[in-house]
């Protein structure tokens, strides 16, 4: 089976018609899912939230926890499932979980209450435990963590295929 995903860092900058731009190639080249990179969070939450709001896509942060006020509260996800010739893919996606050090405004970085590596290990696991339960046995992490914490991820988590 394919499918069209992404992991973190379609959007850059914050030029608003440049992010709508980039909203509507991920809309028109059908992909299924990105992972929330460090450059998602280069504009305005509020900007970001606004531009993406037609998406077609899932956008994927498990390890955020973003503040119930935060505009982005209700655009992200953790996880979803996809149906496809009689198989049950799970995607979960992850933001780098050392995000401020890697953003243009380190101080929009509470807002999301981005898990460390330790908790990012645990709100995989959750989710992989989730997902599992709802008869999926194919998992795929859309991670932008970078490698280093990607080879930790995979000694430390159960049950995950392949990771992107």
């Amino acid at each position: 089976d394919k499918f069209k995903v992404a992991s973190g860092d379609m959007f850059l900058g914050e030029n608003k018609e440049e992010l709508r731009a980039v909203n509507e190639f991920l809309n028109i080249a059908g992909i299924m899912a990105n992972a929330v990179g460090n450059h998602e969070c280069d504009a305005p939450i509020e900007m970001f939230a606004e531009v993406v709001k037609d998406r077609n896509y899932k956008l994927l942060g498990a390890n955020m926890h973003p503040n119930k006020n935060n505009a982005m509260s209700n655009i992200l996800a953790s996880s979803f499932i996809v149906e496809k010739n009689g198989n049950r893919y799970g995607f979960i996606g992850i933001a780098p979980p050392d995000m401020p050090k890697h953003m243009k405004r380190p101080e929009d970085a509470d807002a999301f209450n981005i898990s460390d590596m330790e908790n990012t290990v645990k709100d995989i696991q959750k989710e992989v435990d989730k997902i599992k339960k709802q008869g999926v046995n194919k998992i795929i992490l859309l991670s932008h963590a970078g490698l280093d914490n990607e080879k930790y991820i995979a000694e430390h988590v159960t049950d995950i295929d392949i990771i992107l």
